[in-house]
């Protein structure tokens, strides 16, 4: 009689976590957002903040994050007020929205 552990699936994930194939994915996932960001690219600062960290899930499962590390990328991403330093409410900056372009063209 056959059977499948009850672990398989975290078996799986740890393995195929260790291909090359992931670093490739998460490669190209950041040469999306990079090519998106173009026309917003105007001191190159946010561009620079963007890179790919290797981390470990909690059943020691290595994944891939394409992130940035700038201090605004929220606001950058998914927008924000324009607010003067006396507090005038000016408009809204619309985001640009590249890390979630970029995973939907990753999806398909």
């Amino acid at each position: 009689m056959a059977w499948v552990s009850r672990t398989a699936h975290i078996l799986a994930a740890r393995e195929g976590g260790e291909r090359v194939e992931m670093d490739t994915v998460a490669k190209n996932t950041k040469f999306k957002i990079l090519a998106l960001m173009g026309p917003h690219n105007k001191s190159g600062e946010f561009s620079r903040s963007i890179r790919i960290r290797s981390v470990m899930g909690p059943a020691r499962v290595r994944d891939r994050v394409v992130e940035s590390t700038h201090p605004e990328a929220v606001n950058i991403e998914f927008g924000h007020m324009w607010v003067t330093p006396e507090g005038k409410v000016i408009k809204r900056v619309a985001g640009i929205h590249v890390f979630s372009r970029a995973f939907q063209m990753m999806r398909k």
